[in-house]
């Protein structure tokens, strides 16, 4: 038996999340609730930890100017959470999320396929392994 209490609040917290199979109690709400606000508060703290050390830091410290580009381009994402007149700058880090997915998918299906069916038609017959290949 362990003496360790982050194993003991583990444990009955798991024991009273699997009471809702009976049913719907206080307890089982005091712990989703216990739940959600950890999890918003871990979200909180990583947000701000991000952003400290890939844009703040890179920034004021080396005097990397270019990770303003990437910076503004995830605040245009909570645009139309700020203003509604600016809702529309959402679409742009959408446009250039769906144009960098759509680049790599492409890339990657020449490369592997067309480049790799022309690849395998030109390999020399000058041995016996080559000719049964082809």
């Amino acid at each position: 038996m362990t003496t360790d209490p982050v194993i003991w609040v583990s444990s009955i917290l798991t024991i009273i999340v699997f009471s809702y199979l009976f049913k719907e109690n206080e307890l089982y709400k005091a712990v989703e609730h216990l739940y959600v606000g950890v999890a918003a508060g871990y979200t909180v703290v990583m947000g701000y930890t991000n952003v400290v050390n890939k844009v703040w830091d890179p920034l004021i410290k080396n005097s990397k100017y270019l990770v303003l580009i990437p910076a503004l381009l995830g605040f245009c994402l909570f645009m139309p959470y700020i203003s509604k007149p600016l809702s529309w700058l959402k679409r742009l880090p959408v446009a250039v999320i769906v144009g960098i997915g759509a680049a790599v998918a492409l890339r990657t299906a020449v490369v592997e396929q067309f480049i790799g069916q022309i690849r395998s038609t030109v390999i020399p017959l000058n041995s016996v392994d080559n000719i049964i290949i082809f």
